[in-house]
C-alpha cells in the first residue's frame, strides 16, 4: 500500500498559540503537489493514482495566532474588578468606563452607607469581597428576572471567577452574606437559600455564636443610664391641680398705679372707673399698660 507523507508547517512562536485550519489542495501551486506525490513510499500495489491523489485532497496547515489575540478572545466576556466598594458592591472596567455592580441575590453588613453605622461583619465581608475580586477579571452574567440595574443605576450582575466560582454563592456559603431576594425570586435563588441555611447551621461567619460580641460590646458600653427618682407623695396628701390664670397673679398688689381690666381698659390711678375695676392686671406705667394691648377708656 502507498503511505503518503503527510508534511507539517509548524511555525515557532515565543509565547503564542497557534489556530488549525483545513485548506483544499486545489489553491495549492500544482509544482507543490508534484512534489509532495514524488515523495510516496509504496508498501502495496494495490494502491491506485486515484487514491493517492485523493488522499492529498486536503491539508492541514497550521497557521499562527499572536498571544494577545488569545488573551483578548479567553476575555472577551470578562471585566477587571478596579474597586472592592463593600461586600456586596464592586467597580469594573466595561467599554473604557467604569461601571458598578451590585451582586444579585445576597446582602452583607453595611459599612459605607452614610445613613447607617458600620454593622456587625460588615468590614469581614468586605475584605472577603476584596480577597475574591479585587484585580481579577470577571464574567459577569445578568438575570432577565432582576432587571438591568437598580434604582440607583447600578448594573445587576452575578460575578464568576474564571475557574467558575460563583462569588455570591461563596460569600453566602462562607458565612459572609445573606441571602437576598428583591421583589421576585431569581435564578440562583434555591442555591443562595441553601446555601445560607447550610452556613446558619455550621455557624460560619456572621452566624457564629461570638460573631458579633465585641460590636454588641462597644455599643453597650457606650450607653449611658440615667436613673431619675420619683418623689414620693404620702397617701393622705391631697393633690390639687390649679388651672394657669391668663393673667399674672394681682393678689398682692393693692393698689397699683394702673389696672388693665378683663374687657383690656387701662384705668390709672385716680380715675372714674380704677377703685370699680375689681379683676385687674397691674401694671406701673400707663404706657406699659398700653404696650401690652390696652387701651385707654371712652
Amino acid at each position: 500500500m502507498k503511505k503518503i507523507i503527510f508534511i507539517l508547517f509548524t511555525v515557532l512562536l515565543s509565547g503564542a498559540g497557534c489556530g488549525v485550519s483545513t485548506i483544499n489542495t486545489n489553491s495549492l501551486d500544482a509544482s507543490l503537489i508534484a512534489s509532495i506525490k514524488s515523495m510516496e513510499i509504496t508498501d502495496s500495489p494495490q494502491q491506485t493514482q486515484q487514491e493517492t491523489d485523493t488522499a492529498v485532497d486536503t491539508l492541514v496547515v497550521v497557521k499562527p495566532t499572536s498571544t494577545t489575540d488569545l488573551i483578548e478572545e479567553e476575555r472577551i466576556d470578562s471585566f477587571f474588578v478596579t474597586r472592592v466598594i463593600d461586600g456586596d458592591t464592586i467597580d469594573v472596567m466595561m467599554d473604557g468606563k467604569t461601571e458598578r455592580i451590585r451582586l444579585i441575590g445576597i446582602d452583607t453588613p453595611e459599612t459605607v452607607d452614610p445613613r447607617k453605622s458600620v454593622q456587625c461583619f460588615g468590614k469581614e465581608a468586605s475584605e472577603k469581597t476584596t480577597e475574591l475580586l479585587l484585580n481579577k477579571y470577571v464574567i459577569l452574567e445578568a438575570d432577565a428576572s432582576q432587571g438591568d440595574k437598580d434604582i440607583y443605576g447600578r448594573l445587576l450582575r452575578y460575578p464568576f471567577l474564571d475557574d467558575g466560582q460563583n462569588v455570591g454563592l461563596t460569600l453566602i456559603s462562607d458565612g459572609f452574606a445573606h441571602e437576598y431576594t428583591y421583589n421576585t425570586p431569581y435564578k440562583y435563588q434555591k442555591d443562595f437559600k441553601s446555601a445560607e441555611l447550610a452556613a446558619r447551621e455550621g455557624k460560619k461567619g456572621l452566624w457564629a455564636d461570638n460573631a458579633c460580641a465585641e460590636a454588641q460590646t462597644s455599643i453597650d458600653s457606650s450607653v449611658i443610664i440615667i436613673e431619675v427618682q420619683t418623689p414620693t407623695v404620702s397617701p393622705a396628701a391631697e393633690i390639687v391641680e390649679t388651672p394657669p390664670s391668663p393673667n399674672p397673679p394681682t393678689a398682692e398688689i393693692v393698689d397699683p398705679a394702673v389696672k388693665k381690666s378683663t374687657t383690656g381698659k387701662c384705668h390709672a390711678k385716680g380715675t372714674q372707673y380704677y377703685n370699680q375695676t375689681k379683676k385687674f392686671t397691674a401694671y406701673d406705667t400707663i404706657v406699659e399698660c398700653l404696650d401690652s394691648g390696652g387701651v385707654l377708656p371712652l
